[in-house]
């Protein structure tokens, strides 16, 4: 989406959104659902969490973790989303941020899934 005044091409704010972003967004929220499944398997497996608020927040109660994990990353690719025409650090447009986040959650769910599917192959399910 454009912005209706000429002057700002810029640190504009939209109140429609394209669909590429709404899939980007389901496609992040997706993945960050599996890492948080991928991440219970290997810590059942006996991996061990490296983040020490979620290992906290694990240790607690882990259906509570996960429904922060999940919450944290929604509100934060909200923010994101609204500000997505903003410029930062004089050339980085935020809207990129989106995209980081997907390829980054999914190099992370591809090395848990790898992870776990060797750890099973030579270990075989935990008794």
């Amino acid at each position: 989406m454009k912005s209706r005044r000429q002057d700002a091409d810029t640190n504009y704010y939209v109140d429609r959104y394209e669909t590429k972003y709404f899939a980007l967004i389901c496609a992040a929220l997706l993945l960050c659902v599996l890492d948080a499944y991928l991440t219970l398997r290997i810590l059942h497996f006996g991996g061990s969490e490296l983040n020490p608020l979620m290992l906290f927040l694990i240790d607690r109660k882990p259906t509570l973790a996960m429904i922060a994990k999940y919450l944290g990353m929604a509100v934060s690719i909200v923010i994101i989303l609204i500000h997505k025409n903003f410029i930062v650090f004089d050339r980085l447009k935020v809207r990129l941020f989106l995209y980081f986040i997907f390829i980054i959650y999914g190099l992370l769910v591809s090395y848990e899934a790898y992870v776990v599917l060797t750890y099973v192959k030579i270990a075989g399910p935990p008794v």
